[in-house]
């Protein structure tokens, strides 16, 4: 199966991640994989990825005042479309296309090599964006579009033709990184210097750091009520104010500082905006930290008192009751790190592997045979 990742810009975040990971699992596995990709050429050197991807440099810039509705006028990129062209030119003979974001879909359905999957990771809660997966799947291509959704969630949340079944592809996590430590031990916060201080990992959306405002006066409720607490905001981009309130931030560059935090932490917080499938707080549940999650819609992989609390999202009342509960019940704490653990190892990458694998014997493979 000669299948080539599509992507619209390469970067140190979880889209690109996602992409290289499972184009490294479809190597090993024999298929012909190649990886197209807007950039500069060096944007991938922070993994080791097993093929040479394809790059077509981003042209330049190019703004215009255009027309819009009621007379006013608003600046446009006019760069996108070319830079969506090139993308489509550099695409190879295939048979698949697999899009990690609308406008590599776009390409891909413009070059006519391949068939344009479209994989929904996430969907921005800016509607109006186009960006926004919802805006493909309604568009006037919807009958080339084939949409896999990263979880049942999203789905339920972007899916426009309710009549149709969604098709799911989750993403997976590095296992061989995030695991509980060896011998299947788990911190249980006995150590004297826990007893001093309690550190709780906090996650969010990186980049906007949206309903960061929820978390920081969760935050606040729970240093009211449980002294002796350090909150760490951990991510790869400071978010702007961090570490003057009660959030102290902690910059961490590559998966394994991020494992190792989490098989230290008493509690890992995720705090999402609408939209959005985090992947990290399934990361720290490997790890055998009791984790909560504030997220919509369902992230899928968590199960509320079963491997993780859920608080209601965008509640910060419910968020810091949940924080509380695994800071003051050690027997619940200790009860979701052994069953998360047990669970996040079920989300590997070789399990994405075999469903995209599924998928393609499902729906191409039919009508290779056809036309045969």
């Amino acid at each position: 199966m000669r299948v080539n990742i599509c992507l619209f810009g390469v970067g140190m975040d979880r889209k690109s991640l996602n992409a290289f990971q499972l184009c490294n699992r479809l190597a090993g596995r024999g298929h012909e994989v190649s990886l197209s990709a807007t950039g500069e050429g060096h944007e991938h050197s922070w993994f080791p990825l097993a093929v040479k991807p394809i790059y077509v440099r981003p042209a330049p810039t190019s703004q215009r005042m255009m027309a819009a509705g009621g007379g006013r006028l608003t600046r446009c990129d006019l760069s996108l479309r070319r830079n969506i062209d090139l993308l489509a030119s550099a695409i190879p003979e295939c048979e698949l296309n697999l899009c990690c974001d609308v406008h590599s879909w776009h390409a891909a359905s413009r070059c006519g090599r391949g068939l344009a999957w479209l994989w929904v990771l996430d969907g921005p809660p800016h509607r109006r964006s186009p960006l926004w997966p919802r805006r493909a799947l309604s568009s006037s291509g919807m009958e080339r579009l084939k949409a896999l959704f990263a979880s049942e969630g999203l789905a339920e949340q972007l899916q426009t033709q309710r009549d149709a079944p969604s098709l799911i592809l989750r993403p997976g996590i590095d296992l061989e990184i995030f695991h509980a430590a060896a011998g299947g031990t788990f911190h249980t916060g006995s150590s004297r210097a826990e007893e001093r201080v309690k550190r709780v990992v906090c996650l969010g959306d990186e980049g906007e750091w949206s309903g960061l405002e929820v978390l920081e006066r969760a935050v606040g409720t729970v240093l009211d009520t449980v002294p002796g607490c350090e909150f760490v905001l951990c991510g790869a981009k400071r978010p702007r104010g961090a570490g003057r309130g009660t959030l102290a931030f902690r910059h961490l560059a590559s998966p394994q500082d991020y494992a190792d935090l989490y098989r230290e932490a008493v509690v890992v917080v995720g705090c999402y905006a609408s939209g959005v499938l985090p992947l990290a707080p399934l990361e720290a549940m490997a790890c055998g930290a009791p984790t909560v999650i504030a997220a919509y819609p369902d992230v899928g992989y968590a199960r509320e008192g079963q491997n993780a609390l859920l608080a209601r999202h965008g509640d910060a009342d419910s968020l810091a009751e949940c924080i509380m509960r695994l800071l003051m019940d050690r027997e619940l704490a200790a009860t979701l790190r052994e069953r998360a653990a047990l669970d996040a190892a079920a989300h590997s990458w070789d399990r994405c592997a075999d469903r995209l694998e599924e998928l393609i014997c499902s729906f191409l493979r039919p009508t290779a045979d056809a036309k045969s």
